[in-house]
């Protein structure tokens, strides 16, 4: 069985979809040109047994760049990536400067600034802090 959620973006250029090719498979993201002129390509770095990438997705205001939320070594630590949709660069990790202990919990969205807005705990505590990270991997920052 195929499960899978999917989204039109880039202008209507290309597809998004989040998919697991079989049972017990993990969930990845993929991107294809919706007139079928080049293959899919998985945009998501490659996840460890029992890793998953997230959905919803957030985009860049000219919908460019995809930003999801994904746990790709199967820890209990979530973070944040960037792509462009069209699989041209590797993800950008841009929760990297949160530091060990830190878990993305929650993506807002995309805000004005190009600038990926998310939840994050601390091992061990229930208060959400509110972050937020610029999508071409500088330095995030609280509030």
């Amino acid at each position: 069985m195929v499960e899978w959620a999917f989204q039109i973006v880039g202008g209507g250029d290309y597809v998004l979809y989040q998919t697991a090719f079989g049972q017990g498979r993990p969930q990845e993201l993929y991107s294809a040109r919706i007139d079928g002129s080049t293959p899919a390509v998985r945009l998501n770095p490659g996840l460890a047994a029992g890793g998953v990438v997230c959905s919803p997705f957030a985009y860049s205001r000219d919908q460019g760049t995809v930003v999801y939320r994904a746990n790709v070594q199967n820890t209990e630590r979530f973070d944040l990536f960037a792509q462009p949709v069209d699989g041209s660069a590797a993800a950008t990790l841009l929760t990297g400067g949160l530091g060990a202990g830190w878990t993305v919990e929650s993506m807002i969205g995309v805000g004005g600034e190009e600038r990926a807005v998310f939840l994050a705990t601390r091992d061990g505590e229930t208060v959400f802090d509110v972050f937020s990270a610029p999508l071409d991997a500088a330095p995030c920052r609280r509030g």
